[in-house]
């Protein structure tokens, strides 16, 4: 049975993810338009040189030096974004 020091420290840690939680929400309402297009940029530049599969290359002659898109990367995570595939549906 939990006692009230463990109930206490409960309450403590869900408070912590909670505002922990609403600051990520808040700062990601603060990006603009501008930045918000800028992420998408760069969310496709990284995709589009994954690998095959399971993403499929716009062209298979498509390159950049691994450091552009290690910065590009660390560009998208400073704003706590990531690159998912974008696996389009079966026709």
């Amino acid at each position: 049975m939990l006692t009230d020091k463990d109930l206490e420290e409960l309450r403590q840690e869900r408070r912590a993810d909670y505002l922990a939680e609403a600051a990520r929400q808040a700062s990601a309402q603060a990006v603009s338009a501008r930045e918000r297009a800028l992420i998408a940029a760069l969310q496709a530049i990284v995709r589009e040189t994954m690998d095959y599969p399971p993403v499929r290359p716009y062209s298979g002659a498509s390159y950049l030096p691994c450091e552009y898109v290690e910065a590009a990367q660390k560009a998208l995570a400073a704003y706590g974004e990531a690159v998912q595939p974008q696996i389009p549906e079966a026709a």
